[in-house]
C-alpha cells in the first residue's frame, strides 16, 4: 500500500483503490478518501477441509491468520487452538490450507465473495462472535487533494451510508492512536437516523478484552466514536497500555 500511495502522491497514478480495513488511521499528507463503495459482508469466516465449526477443532489444531484481532478473539473463545502466522493473498492461503499447512484458516467474507470463493466458507462468524475489523467489507478510493476534477467524479459514485459507518469506525481507531492490524475491532450500523457502534480492544493472547457500545444521531457520529474510545482509555488502562505497545503497524492482512 505504501508504494501505491507514493505513486499517487507523485502523480504517477490518478486513483488508488483500497480495502478500508487496510488503510492506516492517518493518511499521507494531501491524500484523501473520495468515495466509499457499498459495504459487503463485514464479517470473518473459517475455511476448513475437515471441520464444519470451530468448536469441532481438536486441541492443538492449527488455525492460520496474520491478524492479531482474529487471533485474540479466537483464543479467548477457543484457547486450546494453535494460531499460526498465515500470509499471502486469498488464493495463496487457500492453497496452503489445501496442502495441509493448517487445519483451518480465517479470512474476510467480503474478500472471499469478491473472488467467487464463498463456497469454500465452512463457518460464518456473526459480528457478536467475532467483531469485525475497522472498515472491513468497504472499498474506498483515494485521490490527491489537488485533483478537484477527480473529487467531483468520486462524489458521484460515493455511497454515503458506507462513508458514515467507515469513518465512524476509523474515528474510534484514531481516537485510540491505533492503526491497522492491532487487536482492535469496531462495527458501526445505521438504523433510521441513528448510528450504532460496538467496539472492542483486546490483549493479543485473548486473556483480556473490553467491549464498548453506544448510539447517537448521525450528526454526532464522531462524538460517539470518541466517547467510546474515552471509555476504553479510562476503564481499561492495562489493556490500553499493552495495546499501544504493539505499534508500529504490522504488515497488512490483505483480504
Amino acid at each position: 500500500m505504501k508504494e501505491i500511495e507514493e505513486a499517487l502522491a507523485a502523480g504517477e497514478i490518478d486513483l488508488a483503490v483500497h480495502s478500508v480495513k487496510d488503510i492506516p488511521a492517518r493518511l499521507p499528507r494531501k491524500l484523501r478518501l473520495g468515495a466509499f463503495l457499498p459495504r459487503a459482508h463485514p464479517g470473518d469466516a473459517i475455511i476448513s477441509n475437515h471441520f464444519k465449526h470451530p468448536s469441532q477443532l481438536p486441541a492443538g489444531a492449527r488455525i492460520g491468520t496474520s491478524a492479531v484481532r482474529r487471533k485474540a478473539i479466537l483464543l479467548r473463545q477457543y484457547p486450546q487452538l494453535k494460531i499460526i502466522d498465515f500470509r499471502g493473498n486469498v488464493v495463496t492461503r487457500l492453497n496452503k490450507l489445501d496442502h495441509g499447512q493448517a487445519e483451518a484458516i480465517i479470512l474476510a467474507t467480503a474478500g472471499l465473495t469478491r473472488l467467487d470463493q464463498q463456497a469454500r466458507i465452512t463457518y460464518q462468524f456473526s459480528p457478536d462472535e467475532m467483531l469485525p475489523a475497522v472498515g472491513q467489507g468497504v472499498i474506498a478510493v483515494e485521490y490527491h487533494q489537488a485533483r478537484l476534477d477527480l473529487k467531483a467524479y468520486l462524489a458521484a459514485i460515493n455511497h454515503p451510508p458506507s462513508e458514515v459507518i467507515a469513518n465512524t469506525e476509523r474515528q474510534f481507531m484514531m481516537a485510540l492512536d491505533s492503526d491497522c492490524n492491532m487487536p482492535l475491532a469496531a462495527y458501526a450500523t445505521i438504523d433510521d437516523n441513528l448510528i450504532k457502534l460496538k467496539a472492542g480492544v483486546y490483549m493479543a493472547d485473548g486473556s483480556q478484552q473490553m467491549m464498548v457500545h453506544g448510539q447517537a444521531k448521525l450528526s454526532e457520529a464522531d462524538y460517539l466514536a470518541h466517547s467510546l474510545a474515552y471509555q476504553v482509555y479510562n476503564h481499561a488502562p492495562l489493556i490500553f497500555a499493552a495495546f499501544l505497545l504493539m505499534k508500529p503497524c504490522l504488515d497488512s492482512d490483505l483480504l
